[in-house]
């Protein structure tokens, strides 16, 4: 009914209708975690549920020192009968981890080298290596690189390197040769070394045609050589026979160099 004052009348057929429609949480699906630098794929405008919209913030992919959260969050393009309300999607970028090795080497030239190792010190990630075993037969650095079983995260691993030296075998020669009066100023037998870098370790052995003793000597600063005086004062026949030369730890035998005084 409709009045004015105490004019009354009674209306029919008329009516109107609200309708309040709950809101609605637009769903995504859950978006798996990523490495640092990754390609992450572009954030659906439109949910499970049917309702377009926009994400903000622009996407992040990077994570230098430890695991980056960003919350994003999806806005529905307001319209007519549209009850949708704002909703996020968590997204972790998990930094890269590069596999750390404890130093192999260095080793001399035709040695036995070891193994490399299957898996890094920091988290035991498992991989393999290329080449896969070291080699001693040539001198120089080579390098070996290791490539992660996995990548994925929480990992993230990548590659690695190592580069291993291999150190030459030196060589030596001994000169000295003479015959001389018993009693007569000293001559000097002289180590000479090669093939690497001084200091070098010269090892000979003393035949007075009865007796042998062993003995090394050592040259000093950036020589290669060393001079030996052999005493004067017995009388005989005495061979020094040159049997090993060595630079570090790195030791050669020595065939057929020897010197008779």
């Amino acid at each position: 009914s409709v009045a004015v004052g105490s004019c009354s009348n009674n209306v029919n057929g008329q009516s109107a209708i609200v309708t309040v429609n709950p809101n609605v949480l637009p769903t995504f699906p859950v978006v798996p975690d990523y490495c640092n630098g990754a390609s992450i794929p572009a954030l659906p405008t439109t949910s499970d549920n049917g309702f377009a919209g926009s994400w903000s913030p622009a996407i992040n992919n990077v994570a230098t020192g430890a695991v980056v959260l960003t919350n994003y969050t999806f806005t529905p393009t307001a319209g007519a009968g549209i009850c949708a309300t704002q909703a996020s999607l968590a997204i972790n970028v998990h930094p890269n981890t590069t596999p750390t090795f404890t130093q192999l080497g260095p080793y001399c030239e035709n040695a036995a080298p070891a193994t490399l190792p299957l898996t890094s010190t920091n988290g035991s990630i498992a991989g393999t290596w290329s080449p896969a075993t070291i080699s001693t037969a040539a001198v120089g650095n080579s390098v070996y690189t290791f490539t992660p079983t996995s990548t994925a995260t929480p990992t993230c691993a990548t590659g690695a390197t190592m580069t291993i030296s291999i150190a030459p075998l030196p060589t030596a020669t001994i000169s000295g040769t003479t015959t001389l009066c018993q009693s007569a100023a000293q001559p000097n037998i002289t180590f000479t070394g090669a093939g690497s870098n001084p200091p070098y370790t010269f090892n000979y052995d003393i035949n007075d045609g009865t007796n042998t003793t062993s003995n090394s000597v050592s040259t000093l600063g950036a020589s290669s050589s060393i001079t030996v005086p052999v005493p004067t004062s017995t009388a005989g026949t005495f061979t020094y026979t040159l049997t090993s030369v060595a630079v570090g730890s790195c030791s050669n035998n020595v065939n057929g160099q020897s010197a008779i005084v």
